[in-house]
């Protein structure tokens, strides 16, 4: 496979995904597919505005006492999350794992001049916890570019 030796040693990737969205599930597998990533595993949710009134979610304010903005869809991303983090904390013995939503897209590594393990490799002795991605709004967003080496 054309992805097999840069991929080899990649972690297990779990993803969220509403029920309702079987058009991004397909997509994720078809990823999965092509980049030859078999462990793979589907954490499915339903709408936070479905089962937000089974539960109570706490967002205390700044300390300024400011309300922090609440939008349901980023708490429904953060229980989904915590969920899946859960679920693999308690049902694995994998050292580490990536955990994505279901929009992701894995078209980087067409490009990489690196394998995983190489990535790992440089990774310090004593790291926890990395993001492999940044998010931002269009208006946030920085007008250069940087290239690391």
């Amino acid at each position: 496979m054309k992805f097999a030796k840069r991929l080899e040693g990649f972690p297990s990737v779990n993803y969220i995904n509403l029920y309702e969205n079987r058009e991004r599930r397909q997509y994720m597998e078809n990823q999965f597919v092509k980049y030859g990533i078999t462990n793979t595993h589907c954490f499915q949710t339903l709408r936070y505005s479905q089962i937000k009134d089974s539960m109570i979610v706490h967002i205390p304010p700044f300390e300024d006492g400011t309300d922090f903005l609440v939008i349901d869809n980023h708490i429904g991303a953060t229980i989904s999350h915590l969920n899946s983090i859960r679920n693999w904390y308690n049902n694995t013995d994998e050292e580490y794992a990536i955990f994505v939503e279901d929009d992701i897209s894995f078209a980087s590594i067409d490009h990489w001049n690196f394998t995983w393990q190489e990535f790992m490799a440089r990774m310090p002795k004593d790291w926890e916890c990395m993001q492999l991605i940044r998010m931002c709004s269009t208006e946030l967003a920085p007008q250069k570019t940087h290239e690391f080496n």
